[in-house]
C-alpha cells in the first residue's frame, strides 16, 4: 500500500467483499476518490470470493492509501472483517458493505459524531429503512431477544456501517464470531464493557447489483451467538428466556380448634 498523501490518516475504511465482481467496478472509484481527499486509508479484504472479484480489485493494488488483502478460502463477514481490523493502524476505523447500499457521506457523518459525542463507537442506525420481510423479521428477532437479556441502548445493532476505535475493536476480536454476527456481538461486547456507543441516522442506497446472501437463517444463528456472548458474561440471564416452572406446593390443612 502506498502512503496517502498530507497529513497521517485518521480513519480506516474496511470493506469485506465476497462475490461482489459487479458491483466493485461501480463502488471503488468513487469509494476510492473519497478515501483519498480525506487522506484516509481503504481496506478491502476479498473474503475468498469464486467470481471475478480478484479482477475487479486489481486496477487499485498500486493506489495511495488502498490496502488490497485477501483469504485464500471463505472465513465469513466477521471474518474478513476481523483482517481488516488487524491490518489497519489508525486510530479509527469504519466498515462499509461492498454492495454499494451504503452512502459515503454518512462517512462523514459518523466521523463528525463520534468527535463531537467522544464515543467510542457510532452505529449508523438505517432509521426504519423497509427491507425484505425475512431481514425484517430477523431483525425484529435479534432486537426483541438482546433486550429481553441486556439493556440495549442503541437500536440498529446489526447495522453494516459503523466507526469505533481500532484499538477497543482489537482488544475484543476473540470474542466475536466471524459470522454475519459479528456486528451484534462487538456491539454488545462494547455496550457490555460500559464502552460509549450512539447512533447516528444514516440512508441506504439499493444494491449495486446481485442479491444479499442474508437469510432468516442468519438471523437464527445470530441469536445463538447472542444467546452465546450475553451468558459468557452474565450466566444467569439464559434463564430470562425461559418460561417460569409451576410451583406446586400442597395446600395448608385446616387447623382444628377446639
Amino acid at each position: 500500500m502506498k502512503e496517502p498523501s498530507g497529513a497521517s490518516a485518521a480513519v480506516t475504511v474496511i470493506v469485506p467483499a465476497y462475490n461482489e465482481a459487479d458491483s466493485l467496478p461501480m463502488l471503488m472509484p468513487s469509494l476510492v476518490a473519497f478515501v483519498q481527499e480525506r487522506g484516509w486509508h481503504l481496506i478491502v479484504v476479498d473474503d475468498g470470493s469464486t467470481d471475478a472479484t480478484p479482477s475487479a480489485l486489481a486496477p487499485y493494488a498500486e493506489a495511495p492509501g488502498v490496502t488490497l488483502l485477501r483469504h485464500g478460502m471463505n472465513r465469513g463477514y466477521g471474518g474478513a472483517v476481523k483482517t481488516g481490523i488487524k491490518a489497519a493502524t489508525t486510530d479509527l476505523i469504519v466498515t462499509v458493505d461492498a454492495d454499494g447500499q451504503h452512502r459515503l457521506e454518512d462517512l462523514d457523518a459518523l466521523h463528525a459524531e463520534l468527535q463531537r459525542s467522544g464515543a467510542d463507537m457510532v452505529l449508523g442506525n438505517r432509521n426504519r429503512q423497509r427491507s425484505s420481510p425475512y431481514r425484517e423479521f430477523g431483525k425484529y428477532l435479534i432486537r426483541r431477544i438482546t433486550r429481553i437479556l441486556m439493556p440495549l441502548p442503541v437500536r440498529d445493532i446489526n447495522s453494516g456501517m459503523r466507526m469505533c476505535r481500532r484499538d477497543l475493536a482489537t482488544r475484543y476480536l476473540q470474542l466475536c464470531p466471524d459470522s454475519y454476527a459479528f456486528c451484534d456481538v462487538i456491539t454488545l461486547v462494547f455496550i457490555h464493557e460500559r464502552r460509549l456507543v450512539v447512533e447516528h441516522s444514516i440512508a441506504m442506497n439499493r444494491r449495486l447489483a446481485g442479491e444479499s446472501a442474508v437469510t432468516t437463517k442468519t438471523a437464527f444463528d445470530t441469536v445463538m451467538e447472542i444467546l452465546h456472548i450475553v451468558t459468557l458474561f452474565n450466566p444467569d440471564a439464559r434463564w430470562r428466556l425461559q418460561p417460569a416452572e409451576k410451583s406446586w406446593t400442597r395446600a395448608p390443612m385446616p387447623r382444628r380448634t377446639r
